[in-house]
């Protein structure tokens, strides 16, 4: 019986300290940037980059806002010089755990919309603004 006893002990101790070293060992993952507001402080700590397409007006556009991250994210990203062209937007190669891409939400899901690779992306539910778009028409008239 104490032989039995001491088995299941050891077992239990070797088991708590195998799952305690392991955890231990595993280094910690940071949460992923998930708004604006968090990728501005991530650019302004260094730790980040944030690219924008290179033609766009976005980069004046966060320049303009109210928000002082958001002009303070533009600023770095208009210092810096953070833009990638339409071949690496094709490729996907410049997107990193470090480097965060601004567009729009139908331009993500045209190019990154591959079930394997948006896998691999955090991409946020925040937005920037919301322009309204109509659609004109000719009427034809039926005489």
């Amino acid at each position: 019986m104490i032989v039995l006893w001491l088995t299941f002990v050891l077992v239990i101790t070797s088991g708590y300290s195998a799952c305690l070293l392991s955890f231990l060992t595993v280094p910690h993952q940071k949460a992923p940037i998930k708004n604006f507001h968090q990728l501005s402080r991530a650019v302004q700590s260094g730790t980040h980059e944030c690219h924008l397409l290179e033609g766009t007006n976005l980069a004046s556009f966060l320049l303009r806002l109210e928000e002082d991250y958001l002009r303070e994210l533009g600023k770095a990203i208009v210092k810096n010089e953070w833009y990638y062209t339409g071949e690496d937007l094709a490729s996907g190669g410049h997107i990193s755990d470090r480097v965060a891409e601004i567009m729009a939400q139908m331009d993500f899901d045209l190019f990154y919309g591959d079930p394997h690779f948006k896998a691999n992306l955090v991409i946020s539910d925040d937005y920037l603004a919301q322009f309204p778009v109509a659609i004109a028409v000719k009427k034809k008239i039926l005489l």
